[in-house]
C-alpha cells in the first residue's frame, strides 16, 4: 500500500476504505476529556451591520471591518504612539535588510496621485515645522549623514543644470563645478554650483515650479556666514543668455 507524499508514519486507506470510516465517524465529537477537545463556536452577526454571519471566532467579515476608517486619533492616543516609539533601536542587519527589501521597488503612478490628493490641503502646525527644521539641520550638519544621503540619491544634474553647466563651461571655462550631488555642503545646504580658482562663490540655480514663492536671500545669508557669495539665477533667465552673462560678470567683480 501506498503512503501519501510527504508522509512517513501516516497510514494510508484506500478510496473505500475512507468512505466506510467518514460515514462511521459522522456526527460524532470529542469529548471533553479528549485533550483535543475544544469547544464549539457558534458563528456571530459581522460587528458592521451588513446582517451576515462571520466565520466561528470572528467579529467581522473579511473586509467588512472599516471601523477606523477616516478616525483619527485624539491628543493622547498621539502621545502614547509617540512614547512607544521613542528611542527605539533598529539594528544595522535590520537596516540593510529593510534595503534591500526596497530595491528597485517601483511606485506606480496611480499610487502617487492617490498620495498627493490625500496630502493636499494638509497644513502642519508651526511649532511642528520649526522642529522639523531643526532636526533636519542637525542631521545635514553631520558629514555621515550627507554621505549617506549622497550615495542614496544618487542625484544627477536635471535638464535646466546641464544646460547651464554648458553655458559656464562654453563661457568660463574651468570656473565652475557642478556640487548639487550633495559632493559639497556649508551648513546642510547644498549648493549648485562652485568656483573652483580659489573664490569663494556660489551659483545657486533657482527652479520656476520648484522654488516659487521662496526668497532666495535667506539662501545668499546662510552661505555668507561661512564666507561664500552666492549668485541666484533663476530658470527663466537662461531664456536670455546675454543677461546672464552679464550677471555673471557683475558677480565676477566682486
Amino acid at each position: 500500500m501506498s503512503r501519501p507524499k510527504g508522509s512517513k508514519n501516516k497510514k494510508s486507506y484506500p478510496k473505500s476504505g475512507r468512505e466506510k470510516l467518514s460515514k462511521l465517524l459522522k456526527g460524532r465529537y470529542l469529548g471533553e476529556e479528549h485533550p483535543r477537545w475544544k469547544p464549539r463556536l457558534k458563528p456571530e452577526l459581522c460587528l458592521c451591520g451588513c446582517g451576515n454571519f462571520a466565520k466561528p471566532g470572528k467579529k467581522f467579515i473579511h473586509g467588512h471591518n472599516k471601523s477606523m476608517k477616516g478616525r483619527k486619533d485624539t491628543d493622547k492616543t498621539r502621545i502614547l504612539k509617540s512614547q512607544a516609539h521613542k528611542n527605539q533601536f533598529v539594528s544595522e542587519d535590520k537596516k540593510i535588510k529593510i534595503g534591500k527589501s526596497l530595491k528597485g521597488h517601483f511606485v506606480s503612478d496611480e499610487t502617487r496621485d492617490k498620495i498627493r490628493v490625500k496630502l493636499i490641503g494638509q497644513v502642519k502646525k508651526p511649532e511642528t515645522i520649526i522642529k522639523l527644521r531643526k532636526k533636519a539641520k542637525e542631521k545635514w550638519g553631520n558629514l555621515d549623514y550627507q554621505e549617506l544621503q549622497k550615495k542614496g540619491r544618487n542625484i544627477k544634474p536635471n535638464r535646466i543644470e546641464i544646460k547651464l553647466m554648458d553655458f559656464l563651461e562654453d563661457f568660463q571655462s574651468g570656473e565652475w563645478k557642478y556640487v548639487g550631488n550633495f559632493e559639497f555642503c556649508l551648513g546642510g545646504k547644498n549648493p549648485d554650483f562652485m568656483n573652483i580658482n580659489g573664490n569663494k562663490k556660489l551659483i545657486e540655480l533657482y527652479g520656476n515650479y520648484w522654488h516659487k514663492g521662496e526668497n532666495p536671500q535667506e539662501r545668499i545669508d546662510h552661505f555668507k556666514q561661512y564666507g561664500f557669495d552666492t549668485l541666484v539665477i533663476w530658470e527663466k533667465e537662461l531664456k536670455d543668455l546675454n543677461k546672464v552673462k552679464e550677471k555673471l560678470v557683475e558677480f565676477s567683480r566682486r
